[in-house]
């Protein structure tokens, strides 16, 4: 990758590209840059998230990528983002009902699943369960 990092968030496309977007920087610095790695192995810069973090609850819901809370620096977050490749654009969701931090996300039915997670960098267990589907957020 062009910048090291842990706990970011990654997809694959269609077309074979992986997106890598956010996570944690050498110093747990939150990152918000998002990197594109193409089958022939060239990486690009994409449009990056409009909240920096790492360790989101991710998954991939209707070709987007959908990452949920995560840590911000010395706070965790409740902020819902997801990424369509297609377009190179970030869309702001209806935010999580708290913060949560060091939580999977498994996608089970296109719907993204935020399973227990932290309310705080302390790392203290809840036994939460948050499922967000994007088709929720489209207006009809």
């Amino acid at each position: 990758m062009p910048i090291p990092r842990s706990h970011a968030a990654v997809m694959r496309d269609d077309d074979g590209t992986f997106i890598i977007a956010g996570g944690l920087g050498s110093q747990n610095e939150p990152l918000g840059d998002v990197w594109a790695l193409t089958p022939d192995n060239l990486w690009s810069p994409r449009e990056p998230m409009p909240t920096a973090r790492g360790g989101c609850a991710f998954g991939v819901v209707y070709g987007e990528l959908v990452c949920a809370g995560g840590e911000t620096g010395a706070t965790t977050t409740r902020v819902v983002e997801s990424y369509d490749p297609t377009l190179n654009r970030w869309t702001t969701q209806p935010e999580m009902p708290f913060d949560r931090a060091g939580a999977p996300g498994a996608i089970v039915t296109a719907r993204l699943y935020v399973v227990g997670g932290s309310e705080t960098r302390a790392f203290e267990p809840t036994s939460s369960l948050y499922a967000f589907d994007i088709l929720d957020t489209i207006p009809r």
